[in-house]
């Protein structure tokens, strides 16, 4: 992304600056206008701009008048909306079984080596996130009401009126204790909090609408070209993506595309590419697609030219789209099993088994979803800056939510990315990250060592998810949200070909025509290495099957034979005997 220096710093402030003040200036202004009936401009600029009540008022000045009056509209629908979507709703969808939970721990706590530095990194002292407590002023209720939001997505108080749950609860936490040999104080500090993405207050800042209306043109103008290079849209009906469909009926109407699908997805959007066939190839094989993932963002805005990278692919291409990550006004939400159930669909629908899965940043958490409730599906795995690995750890939450930014890169996390209302949204209320999570080995289904008693939760995990053999992770040296260098040693040492981008930052990628070849490549080997085997496959398959018809047809023709040699026998019997 883009370097650190202290111009870059004060561009990045002054632009969210400019920004966040178009609500403030259109309350002066209407106030100003109320009061004297006068355009502040004109008080401001006479020459530039004439009173609003003279016949020789410019076109400009009537723009931003009304313009301005939009804006105070849009900041009111803000703070209502912001007001709405901070409620803490309970999504029975996430919550998880006594033997999940059990899993997620023994999986946690079998990859924490140092649980000092891990643990001080989900609390934070006297409300600034940027001071954190020493270890030894964590108190047990403290860790306690962690574990509550950890395990149960709930609240301490919550979690202690079930007397089963409670038990959990705590059997967890002295399991933590005996396992590293530590004794937390009792009590409770208040002045230590800790990170409960889900439950703390969403930290959203308002943007102007004109933010909003560009990021529409732009969006329009990507799905223009989409369309241009061959791409099908599906889902654009489905309820909560009004901003991406608002003239979705005319744009079909002028690209000549039939409006009326084959399949509509309900939950979902993506983008189909087919390749057309070459008028020299009578019967093409069948070749193995390949499904992108996006991240937070600007949606395929900021992919567009990776987009056209993965078309030169010639084969079938899927572009799952995440609109309400996207700064489009979106705040409908599919859950995961709704995104793994049409994602599965989408497959079936346009006649596949399997794709090549290729999931950025947000979307290899997505990716993780389909491995673990649909692995068939999976033929092959390319993640790049992932957020699913080693989610236990405080790294992915603070960086993106809680920290104070102080480096340029971390200011445009800040500001045009985690701040925003539906980014927030998502984060704060619907990204749960137990679900996301993805442990590459499942750990023992036994309590951890020195624990003096087994857990209530003790069922033997049901499942172990793992990533197939044919898996490259890409991680960039310096990403601003993940821990690279942590998760390359802990894919590493679990035999996953876990990839360091030097010298890149969270996204940079984008930027790297290395790497973007690079990754492209991986793609397009796994791809091709599948398409060989599947045809391999089906050639022996045929062979087989030859050979059985064959061996059916020459075991029947002997029998009819003797049947036949019997008979003749028989008559010859009757005719010798006459």
């Amino acid at each position: 992304m883009i370097r650190d220096s202290l111009p870059a710093r004060v561009a990045i402030q002054l632009f969210a600056i400019l920004q966040t003040s178009v609500a403030p200036l259109s309350f002066i202004y209407y106030l100003h206008y109320t009061i004297y009936r006068e355009s502040l401009f004109h008080l401001w600029f006479p020459d530039l701009f004439p009173s609003s009540t003279s016949t020789a008022a410019t076109n400009t000045s009537v723009f931003l008048h009304y313009w301005l009056g939009f804006e105070l509209v849009f900041y009111v629908y803000f703070q209502i909306t912001r007001s709405r979507l901070q409620r803490i709703t309970e999504h029975s969808h996430a919550r998880t079984t006594e033997a999940e939970r059990f899993e997620i721990f023994q999986n946690a706590l079998a990859t924490i080596d140092d649980v000092r530095t891990w643990l001080v990194g989900w609390f934070f002292t006297n409300g600034k996130t940027n001071e954190r407590p020493k270890f030894e002023e964590i108190r047990r209720e403290n860790v306690a009401e962690w574990l509550a939001w950890a395990f149960w997505d709930s609240t301490l108080e919550v979690v202690l009126e079930n007397p089963r749950h409670t038990h959990d609860l705590y059997e967890m936490l002295a399991t933590v204790e005996k396992h590293y040999g530590v004794t937390f104080p009792p009590g409770y500090d208040e002045d230590i909090c800790c990170i409960r993405l889900s439950l703390d207050p969403m930290n959203a800042i308002h943007r102007p609408f004109a933010f909003y209306a560009v990021i529409f043109t732009g969006t329009q103008l990507i799905n223009a070209l989409l369309r241009w290079c061959g791409l099908e849209r599906y889902g654009s009906e489905s309820k909560g993506y009004y901003w991406s469909n608002t003239f979705e009926m005319d744009i079909k109407e002028v690209w000549g595309k039939a409006i009326a699908q084959p399949y509509e997805p309900e939950r979902i959007v993506y983008w189909h590419y087919k390749p057309q066939q070459r008028a020299s190839t009578s019967a093409p094989r069948k070749r193995t697609p390949v499904v992108f993932i996006h991240g937070m963002g600007l949606g395929m805005i900021s992919y567009i030219e990776w987009v056209l990278r993965l078309l030169s692919l010639d084969r079938e291409i899927f572009l799952v789209e995440l609109p309400y990550v996207s700064m489009r006004l979106v705040e409908d939400v599919p859950t995961m099993q709704e995104t793994v159930r049409e994602i599965d669909q989408m497959l079936e629908n346009h006649g596949h088994k399997q794709a090549v899965f290729v999931g950025h940043s947000l979307g290899s958490a997505v990716v993780s979803w389909v491995l673990k409730n649909t692995p068939k599906k999976v033929a092959a795995v390319i993640m790049i800056d992932p957020i699913c690995f080693l989610l236990h750890y405080p790294d992915v939450a603070y960086n993106f939510v809680y920290r104070i930014p102080e480096r340029a890169n971390e200011h445009i996390i800040s500001f045009f990315a985690s701040r925003e209302l539906y980014i927030s949204h998502y984060i704060s209320r619907h990204f749960h990250w137990n679900q996301a999570a993805f442990f590459v080995s499942s750990a023992s289904s036994t309590t951890p060592p020195n624990a003096s008693t087994t857990p209530s939760t003790s069922t033997t995990p049901s499942s172990v998810y793992t990533l197939p053999d044919r898996t490259i992770v890409f991680l960039s040296e310096h990403d601003n949200l993940v821990n690279s260098p942590r998760v390359t040693t802990y894919l590493r040492s679990h035999g996953v070909d876990a990839r360091l981008m030097p010298g890149l930052d969270h996204a940079s990628f984008l930027f790297s025509e290395e790497w973007k070849a690079r990754i492209l490549s991986g793609i397009r080997s796994y791809a091709e290495d599948i398409d060989a085997e599947d045809h391999l496959l089906k050639r022996v398959a045929s062979v087989v099957a030859k050979v059985g018809r064959k061996a059916t047809r020459a075991s029947g023709g002997g029998r009819k034979g003797k049947k036949t040699v019997r008979a003749g026998d028989e008559n010859k019997g009757e005719n010798g005997s006459e």
